[in-house]
């Protein structure tokens, strides 16, 4: 086995253990994506780890365990010295646990704790919902050029320009600075095709959120491709529906971008 195949497979392993869970609940607590009163179950964790697999918290949980809980240089060390022989794993029979087996047979068995699926729904809900609420957009008004950034739950249900009022508001998960250089060399003529390309994004972003307020801006912070949203926010009342159908193609993101 080579070192890459074994960091793959470990990686795996990892993200399926008790304390990568434990800290993915602390480090989503910091990131405001889980209430710090809130008591989550071994299968309802599963389910928050996989439905964040690729963002910030699972990145931020993953370097912190590989800092602080495991050490795969030395477990790779290891595990070639049992490949090469250098190394033996004797097994022993026993008609019954040893004292160590059996706490660790006991703690599993705390932890196969099961959530009703109608709890597990609404938890995943309200956590994706939290998310949405604290992300910041970069907001472009197509009237005036202002330009800036702002909580999402800081904004009023029909966003305006603070300086023209204008409701034209371009909203994207990009750096500001970047939005203003692209900007910049359009109005100064001098746009490259990616610019060409982020400019017509803006196009079809203020489009939404004049048309559908808060809502647009919620919708364009989440993992939902801009084709998907034009689609569906037509038919989206309030943001519970949208929060429900969010959570629905983020999955589907998710499974696609996996099967890829």
């Amino acid at each position: 086995m080579d070192e890459k195949t074994f960091i793959d497979y470990a990686m795996r392993a990892i993200t399926r253990t008790g304390i990568f869970k434990r800290k993915f609940v602390h480090v989503a607590r910091r990131f405001n994506v889980i209430k710090k009163d809130r008591e989550l179950s071994d299968l309802a964790i599963t389910n928050l780890v996989e439905l964040y697999k690729g963002s910030p918290v699972f990145t931020e949980t993953l370097k912190e365990v590989l800092t602080r809980d495991f050490d795969l240089d030395n477990a790779y060390m290891f595990l070639k010295s049992l490949i090469n022989n250098e190394r033996k794993l004797v097994t022993i029979e026993r008609s019954e646990f040893s004292p160590m087996s059996r706490e660790i047979v006991d703690k599993i068995s705390h932890r196969l704790e099961v959530m009703a699926p109608e709890r597990l729904d609404k938890l995943i809900r309200e956590s994706v919902k939290a998310r949405l609420l604290n992300e910041s957009m970069t907001l472009v008004c197509l009237n005036c050029g202002w330009i800036g950034s702002i909580r999402n739950k800081d904004l009023p249900d029909k966003p305006k320009c603070p300086r023209c009022g204008s409701e034209r508001l371009g909203a994207l998960k990009i750096d500001e600075e970047k939005v203003r250089q692209v900007m910049e060399r359009w109005r100064e003529g001098r746009a490259r095709s990616e610019d060409n390309e982020l400019i017509e994004y803006i196009n079809r972003t203020a489009e939404l959120v004049s048309r559908y307020g808060k809502l647009a801006v919620l919708a364009l912070s989440s993992r939902v491709r801009i084709d998907d949203i034009e689609e569906f926010l037509p038919k989206i009342g309030d943001i519970d529906k949208l929060v429900l159908v969010i959570n629905e193609l983020e999955k589907r993101e998710l499974k696609r971008r996996f099967m890829e």
